[in-house]
């Protein structure tokens, strides 16, 4: 993984598939040793639309994602539940981020822009894998 200069991670697993989870545990473990301190961090239980299987409790990846310093959301790509929700919390502590620390690499507000994905057309918005 790449992580100098990143101010957020988002480590995604399935809810369905516990080996994804604790696979997941492995790369915030990798994240806390080798990536900057400060970083944000999200941890997101994927495919909720599927919640009747689950292998993956959500309180148990809820107090995963606090041990860490992160937060946890669930969403799921294929219905687009949470996905925006998940951008707008991880955009929302960046601000946040940099009053605490005028010096974080590579994230100044001149580098950015927020952009309001609720305004874009409906068109613009579908996305297709096929």
């Amino acid at each position: 993984m790449y992580y100098r200069g990143a101010g957020a991670a988002v480590v995604v697993f399935d809810i369905v598939n516990r080996v994804s989870f604790d696979t997941m545990q492995k790369w915030v473990d990798e994240l806390r040793i080798n990536g900057p301190s400060d970083i944000i961090l999200a941890i997101c239980g994927n495919k909720c639309d599927l919640s009747s299987e689950r292998t993956v409790d959500e309180d148990e990846a809820r107090i995963c994602a606090e041990n860490v310093g992160g937060f946890y959301i669930e969403t799921s790509a294929r219905d687009s539940v949470n996905i925006l929700e998940l951008f707008e919390r991880v955009g929302a502590k960046v601000p946040r981020m940099l009053d605490a620390d005028e010096s974080f690499s590579g994230l100044e507000e001149d580098n950015f822009h927020l952009v309001d994905l609720r305004s874009l057309e409906e068109s613009e918005r579908r996305l297709s894998c096929c």
